[in-house]
């Protein structure tokens, strides 16, 4: 038989050694979630260096859902992510608006129990270019545009200062295009727009 004291200590034992035990499963759980960093480089087509504030971004595959985003070095176009847990994800290098380039096509990056390096991103020239109005047909405003491959898959979206916007890195194809407002303007999204893509344009 124990005494009092003897079991109170017994209870003290047991009831730290769970927590300690709860809280090392935790860490375990989350060092075996975090897989690997995704690392490689962006390209341009005007060369090096590449614009300031160039942002990489990676997206869960098949949707525009952001997972995390890093900056390429301006001198040499290095980035690194990450870690990030074990996926499929898309990446896309993202210029800024004033570059005069646009986004890079997608490049899927599957990410299974380690890090992935060695990819190369090409930012590219505008493929379309464009200007949304107001409802009157004439007067500019600042906007969004999204661009959709059926009718709710959105893989890639651009903002329109003062209306003007350029989008590149698409693949040859058929894709809708729809404005949103990006003030507090009392404007509904603009109806899609149908364009092609061509290959080489």
């Amino acid at each position: 038989m124990f005494n009092r004291t003897e079991k109170l200590k017994r209870m003290a034992l047991v009831i730290f050694g769970v927590l300690v035990l709860t809280i090392v499963g935790s860490t375990l759980a989350l060092a075996m979630t975090a897989s690997g960093a995704i690392s490689g480089t962006v390209t341009s087509p005007d060369g090096y260096p590449l614009p300031n504030n160039m942002v990489v971004k990676l997206f869960a595959a098949g949707s525009d859902t952001l997972v995390g985003q890093g900056h390429a070095d301006v001198n040499d176009g290095s980035f690194s992510i990450g870690p990030v847990p074990n996926g499929l994800y898309v990446l896309k290098a993202v210029p800024p608006v004033s570059s005069g380039l646009t986004q890079s096509e997608p490049v899927p990056v599957s990410v299974l129990g380690g890090a992935v390096s060695g990819i190369t991103l090409n930012l590219t020239r505008p493929q379309i270019e464009g200007t949304v109005f107001a409802p009157d047909g004439s007067t500019p405003v600042t906007a969004t545009v999204a661009v959709f491959v059926g009718s709710r898959t959105v893989i890639q979206s651009v903002d329109a200062p003062g209306g003007a916007f350029a989008i590149g890195g698409l693949p040859a194809g058929g894709y809708a295009l729809v404005a949103s407002p990006a003030t507090d303007d009392p404007y509904w999204k603009s109806a899609p727009l149908p364009v092609t893509v061509v290959s080489g344009v």
